[in-house]
Parts: C-alpha cells; sequence; structure tokens
C-alpha cells in the first residue's frame, strides 16, 4: 500500500478557488490520521505531515480555523503515538470522535459508557498538548454493520447528557452519516432514513448547548 501524501499545490490551488465562499467554515487536515485511507491500518499520516498541512493551508487562508478529528483511543493506540499524532499548534479545533454505539458482536455496544468513563480524560490529555484548541465531541446518530449499531433515542441521550459535563467542550457533533447499503439501492452514500427520532433527542438539547 503506497503511504499518504500530501498534496500541496492541488490542496492550495482548491482553498484559492473555495476558500472565499461563505459555506466553508474552516478546513479538515486529517480524519483520524487516515485510518480509514486504504492501508490506513498500517500506513498512517504522520505528525510532520500534519504540520505541513496546517502551515501550507494557513499560508493561502489564516481567516479560517484548521479542524482535525481524532478517534477514542486506549491502551493499544497510547495516548500521541504513532497511530494517533498530535502537537500543539497544528489545529485550532479538534473534534474527538466518541462513537459509543461500536459493536464487536453485532448485538450490543462494547463502550456504551466511553463518553461518561472516558471523555474527560481524553479532552484533559488533548488540552495538556494544546490548551489554546477548540474541543468538539462528535457523537455517532448512525448505523454501519457489522461494526456499529443504531443507537437507540436513550443511549443518544445519555451521550449528550454526559458530553454536557465535561468541561472544555466547545460543541456537540452528530455523525449521521454513513456507507451502509439499503436492499434496493446502489453504491453510495447515504442519508439515514430510519433514524427520525434521533433529531427529536437532539432538539431536546438544543436549548442547552
Amino acid at each position: 500500500m503506497q503511504k499518504p501524501v500530501w498534496q500541496k499545490e492541488k490542496v492550495q490551488t482548491y482553498i484559492h478557488a473555495l476558500g472565499g465562499h461563505n459555506a466553508i467554515y474552516g478546513y479538515d487536515i486529517s480524519n483520524e490520521a487516515g485510518e480509514n485511507l486504504p492501508g490506513g491500518d498500517t500506513q498512517r499520516i504522520t505528525l510532520a505531515q500534519m504540520k505541513e498541512a496546517a502551515k501550507n493551508v494557513r499560508e493561502i487562508d489564516d481567516t479560517r480555523p484548521i479542524l482535525m478529528r481524532m478517534h477514542y483511543w486506549d491502551r493499544f493506540d497510547g495516548d500521541f503515538s504513532d497511530k494517533n499524532p498530535f502537537d500543539s499548534g497544528i489545529a485550532d479545533i479538534v473534534m474527538l470522535n466518541l462513537y459509543s454505539n461500536f459493536t464487536n458482536d453485532r448485538q450490543s455496544a462494547l463502550l456504551p459508557h466511553m463518553i461518561k468513563n472516558s471523555g474527560q480524560s481524553l479532552v484533559n490529555k488533548i488540552m495538556g498538548i494544546d490548551p489554546n484548541v477548540r474541543i468538539w465531541i462528535a457523537l455517532g446518530a448512525f448505523r454501519e454493520l457489522p461494526h456499529f449499531l443504531a443507537p437507540t433515542d436513550d443511549s443518544l441521550r445519555r451521550d449528550i447528557e454526559n458530553t454536557l459535563l465535561i468541561e472544555g467542550v466547545e460543541n456537540i457533533g452528530f455523525f449521521g452519516w454513513g456507507p451502509e447499503r439499503y436492499p434496493n439501492e446502489g453504491i453510495g452514500w447515504y442519508l439515514p432514513r430510519d433514524g427520525k427520532s434521533l433529531i427529536e433527542v437532539i432538539k431536546e438539547f438544543t436549548l442547552k448547548m
């Protein structure tokens, strides 16, 4: 597998073309260090590449925030290892993906209380490296078998309530997309049509955020 390669010229061309548009809030330079790229289990985006990406983006547009997304990491990943690189000054916003609906057996969530048990610790570790970074928490509101169960209303409500207790979190996002196919549709991405009740749960908290 080819290692991830940062394509400076292409990215800067995109920023020149799109950066002035009002719909552009910021620039996402890394999703989970490239874990979901082909060969991402062994070839990750490096810390040096992230620093170079941030530098190149800011050369063209230093008015919008740079965002990077990090997954829940555990004792197998280490804190900020090659699998999960991070350093001060790279990103203005870190979106911490805490999907409690991950499953090993397709029947039950593996870490249903992950946010309560680990959320504050993870936020503290990030801010310990960069105390100026803004932190968003992304909660799972999707299904993608065999790895992710559709969250129940109660499980999503629990995750939101626990996230609101974490100090240092600026915003909550909800990941509601996924590449699971409906039986009568072709290959492609979809917006779930079976999670309307999850939207109602989210609305319960809009005035609290």
